[in-house]
């Protein structure tokens, strides 16, 4: 099917096609954040790596990814906009394998393409300068204290990844550039005398670059990274970032966008989205995909900021619905959501609010669509790269589901995607449906030196 028949849907009146207008009940802002054009200089990669690793596909021109060319076509729009942020050292969470390098020692990198060939990137130039400082002192302490390298022919092996993430907000720690450190450890739930070691060291020599340790045991005879299995060993157990003007709480389960700059770009841009709690009516967000929350914390900080005086009733009448599947992430919610009221409070003692509740769910988004959407006037969505579920996109497409009196309310989808190919599909589903019309498509260069981009649409409800 060919994007003409989705222009048929969403036609101006000089039958010329249209992807980003519509009559709303809602008035928004312009529609689009000034976007950063870097230099030249800047859209260079100048690693030393990129020859053999697989993490970069672009060496030049890193602001014009192919991708943006299919969105371009897709969307029928020449100028459609891409968000380029900084080029270098925006990486603030990395995954590495720990195996043997060449001459045979243990050694931190990715696979070469379609191997188990280790590639050490140790000067990487995407990654913050604080990631490869702690990868550096991991090896080189495993090193020293005797620590194997994984071998997937044989699965023996102690050392099998590193996470590492960027913590820059803590309750008890300032120091911005201190990393929480994930070892996954190829043992089922022991601290056995080399980890111990490894563990010892680390705190005792590089206690200024570490925020806190934690063991991931694995035991999988898979590619699978992490295990289920956590346990704190040092440090504080609660981390914080900052994306945009939000605190956010992550633990070392919990999914994380790696460049917080482009999420709070593309925050700034869903926030614009968001149609005002007023009238005493409120605004119903359901925030599917939810992860750690960052997204619907956001949304209701904005909420959070609004004059309610309006609200003739008295009665406070927003909320927002948080679904995700991944249970690590319910308890740094828990805690982002409590500061940022606590905070709210204690800066407008006096100010009326619509947020009456932010609930969150540990559920599949497609498990039960007609729950999670029910009464919801706002869909934020932020998928992984297969899209959405299947029953959700038919829930949302379907005449006696979507038409139902619990979804009557049902006014925008706010889709952030991360999976370009998936998206063009779901696109296709939703505007074919007839139930609603693509108001808004904006792009943001999150993985500087790839070929990928996050796209976000904004659909309105037929009416």
């Amino acid at each position: 099917m060919r994007m003409q028949r989705i222009c048929e849907c969403v036609q101006k009146s000089s039958n010329k096609p249209s992807f980003r207008k519509k009559t709303s009940h809602h008035k928004c802002k312009p529609s689009i954040q000034p976007i950063s054009h870097p230099s030249h200089t800047d859209s260079e990669l100048g690693c030393p790596h990129f020859t053999n690793c697989p993490g970069c596909t672009l060496e030049n021109n890193l602001n014009n990814p192919t991708t943006l060319d299919r969105a371009r076509q897709f969307f029928q729009d020449p100028t459609l906009p891409l968000y380029v942020g900084k080029i270098h050292q925006w990486r603030h969470r990395s995954r590495l394998a720990i195996r043997p390098n060449n001459n045979g020692l243990l050694d931190a990198g990715l696979f070469q393409q379609g191997s188990h060939s280790l590639v050490s990137i140790p000067q990487c130039k995407v990654q913050h300068p604080s990631l490869n400082k702690c990868a550096t002192a991991v090896v080189e302490c495993a090193r020293a204290t005797g620590v194997q390298p994984y071998i997937e022919a044989t699965g023996l092996g102690d050392l099998r990844y590193l996470q590492m993430t960027m913590t820059n907000r803590n309750t008890s720690i300032s120091d911005s550039q201190l990393i929480q450190l994930v070892i996954v450890w190829n043992d089922s739930s022991s601290i056995p005398p080399r980890l111990a070691a490894l563990v010892d060291m680390l705190t005792s020599t590089y206690s200024d670059c570490l925020h806190s340790i934690w063991v991931n045991f694995n035991r999988s005879r898979t590619n699978t990274i992490l295990g289920s299995e956590y346990l704190h060993v040092w440090g504080d157990e609660e981390a914080w970032t900052t994306v945009g003007d939000i605190d956010i709480a992550f633990s070392p389960g919990s999914f994380l966008q790696a460049n917080p700059e482009a999420m709070a770009a593309a925050i700034e841009s869903i926030r614009r989205y968001i149609p005002p709690s007023n009238g005493g009516k409120g605004i119903k967000i359901v925030d599917l995909y939810a992860g750690v929350g960052t997204l619907g914390i956001s949304l209701a900080k904005k909420i959070l900021g609004e004059d309610s005086n309006d609200n003739d009733n008295g009665e406070d009448s927003s909320w927002i619905r948080f679904v995700e599947i991944v249970p690590w992430a319910q308890q740094p919610f828990e805690l982002s959501s409590a500061r940022l009221m606590s905070e709210n409070s204690s800066s407008s003692s006096n100010k009326k609010t619509h947020l009456t509740k932010m609930e969150y769910h540990v559920s599949s988004a497609g498990t039960d669509p007609q729950q999670w959407l029910h009464d919801a006037t706002v869909v934020v969505c932020d998928p992984p790269r297969k899209g959405l579920d299947k029953k959700l996109l038919d829930v949302l497409c379907t005449d006696n589901c979507i038409n139902s009196s619990s979804l009557s309310q049902l006014e925008r989808i706010i889709y952030l995607s991360c999976g370009y190919d998936a998206l063009e599909k779901d696109c296709r589903k939703l505007v074919d449906s007839k139930k609603w019309m693509i108001r808004h498509v904006e792009a943001f260069l999150f993985f500087p030196g790839t070929e990928h981009i996050e796209t976000l649409v904004v659909f309105d409800r037929v009416t």
